[in-house]
């Protein structure tokens, strides 16, 4: 059994049904319930129980949670105290450096990346104080365009292939910020697992995909409808434009909905390869067919004022995660199915 699978238990039981617990989770439904399957399978017992919609653990599943209270607990201090004797010189527990910073990040950051690297600044600078909004990409780039001269800010965000090459991007020339460069990934297309979708293959161009109608995730904070979104609001779409008519199936900001059409063949999707390597859910769950062509993105923040020691120190925390996590390396996706499956 896995401390993630403990951690769901908790989620589950501050909830009131598998659908409320998942949107804490950041899942689907469906990925929570076969979690749950399959820690009864394991164990040979049932956890739950659902009454009138509503969950109610079992008496074998009261005594998991209380056990995975006291685990999840015990596990969380092992990893800050690890964490603390790990670190050394200036990476050490520092109480000197005190402020605030405000973060801004995309759907992609938040879920996949800032908790952990949060947690870890926070063990670290205590007396720090983070302020966190979620903004897609376009209120973020407005926000640092008029950001507050005595705030300090990081913003955290993707940045299409498209725009990158530009020879004046938008994100990378600014006086009033710095654009900083983590991790250069590409995108992947998600199909339903029984698909008859490219038969026999694990590769298709990107002019194969747009024969078939398409589902985009977009997280959006405007409140404007996506049913027709613009280039500038939906960084992909912008991508896949450059080869051809992108049939749009679907824009949504709905994980829950993404996922569930995708699995129900009404479209083809796209994860990005960071997701993949931090959330074996999606393979575990659809067809992941590589892309030919290039549907890169790079991830990155941008930081103001472009000196600042709070930021630097977060942006070293940010580093050090990717490489303690490997994913500076390079990206496989046959060879991290066979070590996700092993």
């Amino acid at each position: 059994m896995k401390i993630e699978q403990l951690q769901y238990l908790l989620t589950l039981a501050d909830s009131v049904n598998i659908t409320a617990a998942s949107r804490h989770l950041y899942i689907t439904p469906q990925a929570l319930s076969v979690a749950i399957k399959r820690m009864e399978k394991d164990l040979g017992v049932s956890i739950i129980t659902t009454h009138d919609k509503k969950i109610e653990f079992t008496p074998e599943g009261q005594l998991l949670l209380s056990s995975a209270k006291i685990i999840c607990n015990e596990y969380e201090h092992l990893q800050n105290e690890l964490f603390l004797r790990t670190c050394s010189g200036e990476s050490a527990l520092d109480t000197t450096l005190s402020g605030q910073v405000s973060l801004y990040s995309n759907f992609l950051w938040r879920k996949n990346i800032l908790p952990a690297v949060i947690k870890k600044f926070r063990i670290r600078y205590p007396q720090v104080q983070i302020n966190f909004f979620e903004r897609d990409v376009n209120a973020i780039y407005d926000y640092f365009l008029n950001a507050d001269t005595q705030q300090n800010a990081i913003g955290f965000v993707q940045v299409p292939e498209l725009e990158y090459q530009k020879p004046v991007s938008q994100w990378l020339t600014s006086s009033k910020y710095k654009f900083v460069t983590v991790y250069k990934g590409t995108y992947y297309a998600c199909i339903a697992k029984d698909s008859s979708l490219f038969p026999n293959t694990d590769e298709v161009s990107v002019t194969q995909i747009l024969e078939h109608p398409l589902i985009i995730y977009f997280y959006s904070d405007t409140g404007q409808h996506l049913s027709e979104p613009n280039n500038f609001q939906v960084p992909l779409i912008t991508m896949l434009q450059q080869y051809g008519e992108v049939n749009l199936s679907m824009v949504t900001s709905s994980l829950e909905a993404w996922s569930d059409f995708i699995d129900s063949g009404v479209g083809i999707g796209f994860v990005h390869d960071i997701i993949l390597r931090l959330d074996p859910w999606y393979t575990e769950n659809f067809r992941i067919l590589k892309i030919e062509g290039n549907l890169s993105s790079t991830l990155g923040y941008l930081v103001f004022p472009e000196h600042n020691e709070l930021c630097e120190k977060f942006g070293q925390n940010i580093r050090e995660y990717f490489i303690r996590n490997k994913l500076n390396e390079p990206f496989s996706l046959q060879s991290h199915q066979e070590s996700s499956n092993s």
